[in-house]
């Protein structure tokens, strides 16, 4: 229980510094607001982000959940709490990795800064509902008493 919590601030916190919020660093990773990056690495970006996506992709097929579980029978038990483990601590990497850049070169699109700030009330709204809901079955989706 203490794992998947201490991986779950880990991970919010640090896509939130990612994201440019203006928090201390606690892992050395890049921001959008304070990197040291000048040139574009649009490609090499997607690429990390491409092997997070494959992850969840390929954690998610039943082909790969029955081979696990001929692999270890317990492995439907443990399988939210690996996926998102796992998930968590390959977002982190793809974190560290990336080489964001914070010129005007990088802008893709423009929006108000109040605008902005709605909209990431309204996600943090979900994300607050969706934890509420899920607190006790987001990693371990039964109980294991």
């Amino acid at each position: 229980m203490i794992l998947e919590i201490v991986l779950f601030v880990l991970f919010n916190y640090s896509l939130s510094y990612y994201l440019g919020l203006p928090i201390p660093a606690i892992l050395p990773i890049a921001s959008l607001r304070d990197s040291t990056y000048t040139e574009p690495a649009y490609l090499y970006n997607a690429s990390l982000f491409g092997l997070f996506f494959l992850q969840h992709i390929c954690m998610a097929l039943l082909k790969f959940k029955v081979g696990m579980k001929k692999l270890w029978p317990k492995y439907a038990l443990y399988e939210r709490f690996i996926y998102n483990t796992v998930s968590c601590l390959l977002y982190l990497l793809v974190l560290y990795l990336s080489r964001p850049i914070s010129t005007d070169k990088s802008t893709i699109f423009i929006a108000p800064f109040y605008l902005t700030h709605i909209i990431m009330v309204i996600a943090v709204g979900c994300l607050i509902s969706t934890l509420v809901q899920m607190w006790n079955r987001m990693f371990f989706p039964y109980s294991l008493n």
